[in-house]
C-alpha cells in the first residue's frame, strides 16, 4: 500500500467518480461509457492514450520508462476513484475479456479499497480470469449498462 500512496503523492490526481480500466484495443468504447456516465453528472477518468507514441524509436529503457509511467499514473489515478469500471468486452473470441493489466489494474483497486464493476462476466475459461475477479470482490453490472453503476453511484454521494 506504500507505494500506492507513494504514486498518489506523485501524480497528485484528483479525486473522480469513475476510472475506467480494460483492453486499449477498445478505447473507443470507453469514451462511449466515459460521456454516459459523464453525462449522469460523474466524474471520469480514462486510461491515458499512447496513439501518439513513436514506439520504434525509443530504446528498450525509453519503453520500459514510459510504460511504467502509463501504468504509475494509472495506479495513482484508480487510487483515488470512488469506483472502477473494467470495460472488459469480448477480444480474441473471449467474451469478457480481460488481460494482465487490467488484472493489476483491478488489484490496485482491490488493495485500495476500490469498489469493481465490470461490464461483462469473464467466460470462465482456463485464461478467463474469473476466479482471480470474483476474488477481488469484483461485480458484473446486469446486462452490461452503466446505469447500474451510475444508480450505485448517484445514491453513495449524500454519505461521504
Amino acid at each position: 500500500m506504500m507505494r500506492i500512496a507513494q504514486l498518489v503523492n506523485q501524480y497528485n490526481p484528483d479525486l473522480v467518480d469513475v476510472t475506467i480500466c480494460g483492453s486499449m484495443a477498445h478505447q473507443e468504447k470507453f469514451t462511449a461509457a466515459a460521456r454516459t456516465l459523464e453525462a449522469a453528472g460523474l466524474r471520469v477518468r480514462v486510461p491515458a492514450a499512447e496513439d501518439n507514441v513513436d514506439w520504434s524509436s525509443l530504446a528498450k529503457e525509453q519503453v520500459l520508462a514510459k510504460k511504467k509511467d502509463y501504468m504509475d499514473r494509472h495506479f495513482a489515478n484508480i487510487a483515488r476513484s470512488r469506483a472502477v469500471l473494467v470495460c472488459n468486452y469480448e477480444k480474441n473470441n473471449e467474451p469478457g475479456y480481460i488481460g494482465a493489466n487490467t488484472l493489476m489494474e483491478m488489484a490496485v483497486a482491490y488493495v485500495s479499497g476500490v469498489p469493481i464493476y465490470l461490464l461483462e462476466k469473464p467466460d470462465g475459461g482456463i485464461n478467463s480470469k474469473a476466479l482471480e475477479v470474483a476474488a477481488l470482490g469484483g461485480i458484473v453490472l446486469p446486462d452490461g449498462d452503466v446505469a447500474g453503476l451510475i444508480d450505485v453511484l448517484k445514491q453513495g454521494e449524500g454519505h461521504e
